[in-house]
């Protein structure tokens, strides 16, 4: 779709080049701290995005253009320009971007029933991922989407999907996108966030349960199925089951934050499942893999974060770090030699004074974490906060203060 329109529509063509030069300057060697002199590779792109705005700008300023066509060509250039911020590591563009064109949305295409736009379901599958995206990086003071224009969550809470059966591929990405963004929005750090709270806690047993019947259905499908599957179709579903297993970790241990990090403890071989089907996808020759290197969407990094972070096996956690550190991939703001790099060191810290296979104390665990790059580019300030040992409460006032250190990279 997006080819197609690129090569009518100047708009569209110029952000596609401008996220074609980023990917190239991703696949090099060249360093981002030539940034400001005259062979910045990230000057090219940004150009051809200044293109990008001007030719939209010219375009919904003609009038020789049906509206239904501005407001098409609006939203895929809107996808293209939350991509380019997104892969820049620009998440206040990207997040500004992203509010405007969920509004635009829903308002021409998701609750005008009798309209219909063209490519609408394709784009609102895009939408889908983008908001998925965008709540996994999000800080507790950034603003949300207004609850009326969160695809996401119409699509995950109006009619929930844990109650929906799932006949077909896109049954089982609407499900996953769904509850993964409800295990985004359950930040334990944020006391704005209670609606996921709220609806975790309600449907807990019962989202489990839907879990469980899908692992089961997915089993029993590649069992019967495996001679049949293309290389491409095993590993889309080894990717989906690697997004089943962290959303069933995530919504059985939330709702436990007064155990402490030892919560995570009974479901290390759920992890080790999530490292192995990783390793699989990876492993695999990338021209028949679905996991492409450069992209914006449900990918390998965050898993594998949580994998590293949050279990504390000793090589299970540290083969997390090395696949990240082996395959150089960006996903969106999420890079994996960026996300081992931090994972490392906080696996470093947990681990101080421990020989090789002892398990971390509860009380030297960290629970949570931040990290952002520095104005000038030298470094990343980590900043972390210590486990209560199993004695978590909502107030700030009793919990460990947050530490933090520089990292440079």
């Amino acid at each position: 779709m997006v080819h197609q329109f690129s090569e009518v529509e100047p708009a569209v063509r110029h952000a596609i080049i401008a996220i074609s030069a980023l990917h190239r300057s991703f696949s090099t060697t060249q360093s981002a701290q030539n940034s400001g002199k005259p062979n910045d590779p990230h000057l090219f792109p940004l150009r051809q995005c200044n293109k990008a705005i001007i030719c939209l700008q010219q375009r919904l300023q003609s009038a020789s253009c049906r509206q239904d066509s501005h407001v098409l060509i609006t939203l895929v250039t809107c996808v293209l320009f939350v991509s380019f911020a997104f892969l820049q590591g620009d998440t206040d563009a990207a997040s500004c971007h992203l509010r405007h064109g969920t509004r635009l949305l829903q308002e021409t295409y998701l609750s005008n029933t009798k309209k219909k736009l063209d490519y609408g379901p394709a784009l609102t599958d895009v939408f889908y991922h983008l908001e998925l995206h965008w709540a996994s990086l999000r800080e507790p003071e950034a603003a949300s989407l207004n609850h009326e224009h969160s695809i996401v969550q119409s699509m995950a809470l109006g009619n929930p999907v844990w109650c929906k059966p799932v006949h077909s591929l896109e049954d089982a990405c609407n499900l996953l996108i769904g509850l993964a963004w409800l295990v985004c929005e359950n930040d334990p750090e944020n006391s704005k966030m209670v609606v996921a709270r709220e609806i975790l806690d309600k449907h807990q047993e019962a989202i489990l349960q839907k879990l469980q019947t899908w692992k089961t259905e997915l089993t029993t499908s590649l069992t019967r199925k495996k001679v049949l599957l293309s290389s491409r179709d095993r590993h889309t579903l080894a990717a989906l089951n690697l997004w089943t297993e962290i959303i069933f970790i995530r919504v059985s241990t939330d709702s436990r934050q007064n155990e402490g990090e030892s919560r995570f403890d009974s479901f290390t071989s759920n992890f080790q499942r999530v490292v192995q089907l990783a390793k699989s996808v990876l492993s695999s020759d990338f021209s028949q893999s679905p996991m492409p290197t450069f992209s914006v969407g449900m990918g390998m990094i965050p898993p594998l974060y949580l994998c590293a972070f949050r279990c504390r096996d000793w090589h299970i956690r540290r083969e997390a770090v090395q696949l990240l550190q082996r395959w150089q991939l960006q996903e969106g703001a999420w890079t994996s030699s960026g996300t081992a790099f931090v994972v490392s060191r906080m696996i470093a810290i947990e681990s101080e004074g421990l020989t090789p296979g002892e398990l971390v104390p509860e009380r030297a665990r960290i629970s949570a974490m931040r990290a952002g790059a520095l104005p000038d580019g030298s470094g990343i300030r980590l900043w972390y906060r210590r486990s209560q040992g199993g004695s978590s409460t909502q107030n700030d006032s009793n919990r460990n203060p947050w530490e933090s250190e520089i990292l440079p990279f």
